[in-house]
């Protein structure tokens, strides 16, 4: 995960990328097939979760960085 300790508002900014990334997620289901598209639900699970531990206070980056690290790794699958 890039370093996020020098932005202003963390949270904004993963919540965006959360949005950002569902919405690429929901374009590429159209296309996907059954692998890919049990891939991307896996990747939306994950993003949830990520949100949700955004927002709950304070924030764990910890736990952050050990989310988009499970994102990066089933992303890598597709």
């Amino acid at each position: 995960m890039r370093d996020l300790s020098g932005t202003v508002d963390v949270v904004s900014d993963i919540v965006n990328y959360v949005k950002e990334a569902n919405g690429y997620l929901a374009g590429f289901l159209v296309y996907a097939g059954v692998r890919e598209k049990r891939i991307c639900r896996e990747i939306q699970g994950l993003l949830g979760e990520l949100g949700k531990v955004v927002l709950s206070k304070p924030l764990d980056k910890n736990k952050v960085d050990e989310i988009m690290e499970e994102i990066y790794k089933t992303a890598e699958k597709l």
